[in-house]
């Protein structure tokens, strides 16, 4: 039984260090500042809805149970259409391994993010 939780416990450790890992990859890519927040547990959402350009009025809707994972599906909608991918891809967030794949597609492919100058507002941070 112990040695369940020890292996359980390494897992959770490692996706927590790649969720991170692509957080700040996606907020670096995106020009936003604080990418570093990325590793703190709460503020990691703060982040992802700076990245996605979301007011924080956004994150207490974030706060209500069921709600929440509708509310997560469109938040990545969002960070995907700041990465010039398609929205629709937030909604394939919902799905437990997919979320992972797709975090680390966001993070480790090119994305032209000042493509048709659609965040040229940014462009110069």
């Amino acid at each position: 039984m112990e040695t369940y939780t020890i292996i359980a416990l390494i897992f959770v450790l490692l996706g927590y260090i790649y969720t991170s890992f692509c957080l700040q990859k996606i907020a670096i890519k995106t020009s936003t500042a604080n990418a570093w927040m990325a590793w703190i547990p709460l503020l990691n959402i703060l982040l992802m809805f700076r990245v996605a350009r979301l007011s924080l009025w956004h994150a207490i809707i974030f706060l209500i149970p069921y709600v929440n994972f509708l509310m997560g599906a469109y938040l990545w909608g969002e960070v995907a259409g700041r990465l010039n991918r398609s929205k629709w891809l937030g909604v394939l967030f919902l799905i437990p391994v997919l979320n992972l794949v797709l975090s680390g597609y966001f993070a480790f492919t090119d994305a032209d993010v000042n493509r048709n100058g659609y965040d040229a507002e940014y462009a110069d941070m």
